[in-house]
């Protein structure tokens, strides 16, 4: 039996073994696997902490097993988790890896389970100690702050209720707390409640991290809170692009195949928007060609003499756009003939 559940307190490994004597008497086929975390796992307990558990069904029918129940005034709650969903949690596709990452097994239906539960943690290590997937973390970090940041535009432009700041407020800072640990290679293991302790010996924190994470928790002045959110977003963000992987891109036939013929459309749109006057449309195709290039290029972009489209939209001067479409195109095409790209073009149909 594993330490942390062998030094557990005498009623919680009673509550165990009850549980696991039901599922071997009217689950055995049905349950693959029975999970411990949380603050008795973390040590990180008090008098008044439950127990946490969660098992992982075979069949529908192990799905009776989801329980909620009250002993000594401690509530409890024994829920079940798909092994779908266990794999999205070990790629950190949700936060609250660590109740597998550092979950103990307590209990397993067949050699099969205990090795494809312990697979889930295998891929939480890979992702986490290998350098060569710190860019994967990034990028799930990155959603996280996205999320904040949407979270952000709504308390500042439409909520103005305390209480409605306050949730706002804590859904972010939850976000940008798994964020900077996933900025880290890391996961967030005892929660937000113990992130002070967690987060200061990380690596990359950025300038008064904690304490502007603190001060938007304590402030009492919604001006505050938001200020020091709008702190939090912006340093991290800035962290972030900057510890961002670097991959060249090699501009070749395998990664480039298709663009031109695709983005191509977008060049006449804008060109025939801007014999129309339609600034509605010119500005919007504009930045699609933009934003298109860019992100193709990705580092390699200012490697390139591409005129700004951008700077060029002017109501009041659309040929001056139009002139400066044809030139982008010219830049794009040179590019292509330079990397020898195949370009599929013809005369007509025939």
């Amino acid at each position: 039996m594993n330490n942390k559940i062998s030094n557990l307190p005498e009623d919680k490994q009673k509550i165990i073994k009850a549980l696991i004597n039901k599922i071997k008497s009217e689950y055995r086929d049905d349950i693959a696997v029975v999970v411990c975390y949380g603050s008795y796992i973390t040590d990180s307990a008090y008098q008044k902490s439950d127990l946490d558990f969660f098992f992982i069904p075979k069949a529908n029918k192990g799905y009776e097993m989801n329980m909620q129940f009250i002993i000594d005034d401690i509530g409890y709650d024994f829920w079940p988790l798909s092994w779908e969903r266990a794999e999205q949690i070990a790629n950190f596709k949700e936060t609250i890896t660590s109740i597998i990452a550092e979950g103990v097994l307590v209990y397993y239906n067949k050699p099969a389970d205990l090795k494809r539960f312990n697979s889930l943690k295998e891929i939480i290590n890979e992702l986490t100690t290998n350098p060569e997937n710190k860019n994967i973390l990034i990028n799930e970090a990155e959603k996280l702050l996205i999320r904040a940041k949407s979270i952000y535009f709504e308390m500042e432009y439409i909520n103005e209720e305390y209480a409605l700041v306050d949730s706002n407020c804590a859904q972010i800072l939850n976000l940008i707390a798994n964020a900077t640990a996933l900025l880290n290679s890391k996961y967030i293991k005892k929660g937000v409640y113990n992130i002070e302790d967690e987060i200061k010996n990380y690596s990359i924190l950025p300038e008064n991290y904690l304490k502007h994470f603190n001060l938007a928790v304590r402030s009492s002045s919604l001006k505050s809170k938001k200020e020091f959110i709008k702190k939090l977003i912006l340093s991290l963000d800035e962290v972030l692009q900057q510890n961002k992987p670097k991959k060249e891109l090699e501009i070749t036939n395998k990664n480039f195949k298709g663009f031109y013929e695709e983005i191509k459309s977008n060049y006449n749109k804008l060109i025939h928007a801007c014999e129309k006057k339609d600034y509605l449309k010119v500005f919007f195709t504009a930045h699609s060609i933009d934003s298109e290039i860019k992100n193709m290029l990705g580092e390699r972009y200012k490697d390139f003499s591409f005129p700004n489209l951008i700077k060029n939209i002017n109501e009041e001067d659309y040929e001056e756009l139009k002139k400066v479409a044809h030139q982008h195109e010219e830049v794009l095409i040179n590019l292509l003939q330079e990397y020898r790209i195949n370009i599929k073009e013809y005369k007509n149909i025939d």
